[in-house]
């Protein structure tokens, strides 16, 4: 007998403790159980639905039972693959800044505030885009055989009859209790009836006001049930009783835009994310610094193999990453926020052709790439990104093989907290991510958008174009470092198997997904913001907050030696380090074919940091 079979998949050191799901037809992977059967129930309650219908009733069960990460007073970025024609195709949901908004009209009522709005600003108030994005996802990217009141009826049914509070969604609302009811008169609208207190966990939450909202864009549509009408005086109303200067105009000519997702080939896939104003460039970026440093020399071991090397030979009972692969993602990821924070705007403003043709031109790459080491924290200053955002990110994968990556917020946790009368839901303050520096491409200015954090991603293969997996990572300035993080976890692990496969002679079936539950679930790093940077002779120290495990305490005395501020944060808070989710596609081989198996099959997996979960069928 053949020692080398059967085949076994590599005993690596896991991040988890749970497998991926596997489904025949189609998969969903979301931050709460409720909004993932949502999404099972519409691919199984309608054959014809496909991947941007379940994304829609999805959203909209999120929206009621995770209001304090996302809303319909929110914006919302998606990207859709077409299995048919192999082929990635972007929506940007983004709001704007009202037309009547000046960047001296905003000084003049704060005359404090540094760098940026604060957060209780009725000028940090912008146009509410995802409504407006949720019916372009219905009609450029749905099945067309499911109707618009269909797909929201599940979310006005837990909005009218109610639900159970989930442990994180639960914590967002008593956290934020106290700012819902200085910031607004209507709080009792999204707060426990008779005790005006937040939902506790497993309290049974009603939000009738929200139900009414949702009814009426699913009966009048998106531009009439929400940019006119009752809902659209009640913003603007609201808006202006705090001091803001929003009209109706404003949300009469909100509209959703189009750009062409960018992207970047990385070892044996192809990364997607949306283009600016969203900040998935800072991804993109952070990747083609670490290939071009490889390719130069400046690195020899590229930081997946790094991984992939560690992965194979650590212990199983503590699967920590190897100094040198932090350290070089930390540098690089740094160098791609600086850039980003340079460049990063409203695409009317600049094109993103424009940014992305100068930023990932070899010259800039050679010049950013030469400031890597391996040995120090080397010559480069780092953008320090934006304070803590709660969001929601999901994915869908349908039995026709299309796949929805979808990304949809508030912004600062219930966002401003103003309520409009009568609606249900909060305001976004997404204008705090303009600046207040006349000289920036990212300045507050009339009917323009702000960098935004929000950034769903997809995965193709690079050789083929067939998809890999919709991806993403939620937490404002998390997110580019979670999909660079979860991506090389990926990475490594792919790699892993395919050595195994090496060894076996070939004969090795499982080797060909990688393992993304255990991708998702591996303790991560973040660049962590601060209102005083020190300053050093190389440049510009961001602090890194490292979550516990993920290095030994040797490991992160190492880091500190190469030059970094370094802070352990303890496993209970587990907030600051994103809830990703992840769909994958297994395509058949051809003796799976050849025997009456299907084309291909799906995987899902959901981060253990969130409520959520991953369900096929």
């Amino acid at each position: 007998m053949d020692p080398a079979y059967p085949p076994q998949r590599p005993l690596l050191a896991t991040h988890s403790r749970r497998s991926a799901v596997l489904a025949r037809s189609h998969v969903v992977a979301t931050s709460q159980p409720l909004a993932t059967q949502i999404g099972h129930q519409i691919l199984s309650q309608f054959p014809d639905a496909n991947a941007a219908d379940a994304a829609i009733a999805i959203a909209a069960a999120l929206n009621v039972l995770e209001p304090g990460s996302c809303g319909i007073g929110g914006d919302m970025f998606c990207l859709y693959y077409s299995a048919t024609d192999q082929t990635v195709k972007a929506i940007n949901g983004s709001g704007r800044s009202p037309a009547a908004l000046t960047l001296e009209l905003a000084r003049k009522l704060h005359p404090d505030a540094r760098d940026r709005l604060p957060a209780s600003s009725p000028h940090a108030i912008t146009v509410p885009g995802a409504v407006m994005g949720w019916h372009d996802t219905y009609h450029r990217f749905g099945s067309g055989k499911v109707k618009w009141a269909e797909l929201l009826a599940p979310a006005i049914d837990l909005a009218q009859h109610g639900f159970p509070v989930s442990r994180i969604s639960s914590a967002q609302w008593v956290g934020s209790e106290a700012r819902l009811k200085a910031a607004s008169p209507n709080a009792a609208e999204m707060l426990m009836p008779g005790t005006s207190k937040a939902p506790l966990e497993g309290e049974w939450m009603q939000l009738p006001n929200l139900a009414r909202t949702l009814r009426e864009v699913a009966d009048k549509g998106a531009k009439d049930g929400f940019y006119r009408g009752r809902i659209a005086e009640a913003i603007v109303g609201e808006v202006q009783r705090l001091g803001g200067v929003m009209h109706l105009d404003d949300l009469e000519a909100h509209a959703s835009t189009f750009e062409d997702p960018i992207s970047i080939e990385y070892g044996p896939v192809r990364l997607w994310e949306c283009a600016p104003n969203g900040q998935g460039l800072v991804a993109i970026l952070a990747l083609a610094i670490l290939d071009k440093a490889h390719e130069l020399g400046v690195i020899p071991t590229r930081p997946e193999d790094l991984l992939a090397d560690h992965l194979a030979t650590a212990s199983t009972a503590s699967p920590t990453v190897p100094t040198t692969y932090a350290h070089l993602l930390i540098q690089a990821i740094g160098l791609a926020f600086a850039e980003g924070q340079a460049h990063i705007t409203d695409p009317s403003i600049v094109p993103p052709a424009d940014t992305l043709a100068k930023l990932l031109s070899p010259t800039h790459l050679t010049h950013l790439a030469s400031k890597l080491s391996a040995t120090s924290r080397g010559a480069a200053g780092a953008g320090a990104p934006f304070a803590h955002t709660d969001t929601v990110y999901f994915s869908v994968g349908d039995a026709h093989g299309n796949a929805c990556s979808f990304i949809f917020s508030n912004y600062m946790g219930f966002g401003h907290g103003a309520i409009p009368q009568g609606c249900g839901f909060t305001l976004q303050n997404r204008g705090c991510g303009f600046v207040l520096d006349a000289t920036s491409v990212n300045v507050l200015g009339p009917r323009k958008r702000a960098y935004h954090t929000i950034i769903p991603g997809m995965l193709t293969d690079a050789a083929s174009g067939k998809l890999v997996a919709a991806m993403g990572v939620m937490g404002g300035y998390m997110q580019p470092q979670g999909h660079v993080q979860v991506l090389m976890q990926y990475l490594a692990a792919r790699e892993c198997e395919r050595r195994v496969k090496e060894r076996a002679g070939g004969k090795c079936p499982v080797a060909r997904f990688g393992d993304p539950q255990s991708a998702l679930d591996a303790k991560r790093f973040l660049i962590q913001p601060e209102e005083r940077l020190d300053q050093c002779e190389g440049g510009v120290v961001v602090p890194v907050d490292v979550e516990q495990g993920m290095l030994s305490a040797n490991q992160l005395d190492e880091l500190r030696a190469l030059g970094h501020v370094v802070r352990e944060v303890p496993l209970h808070v587990i907030s600051m380090f994103g809830r990703g989710q992840w769909v994958g596609r297994v395509h058949a081989d051809e003796a799976t074919r050849n025997r009456g198996g299907p084309e291909g099959w799906w995987l899902g997996a959901s981060d253990g940091r969130a409520d959520g979960c991953a369900f096929g069928s």
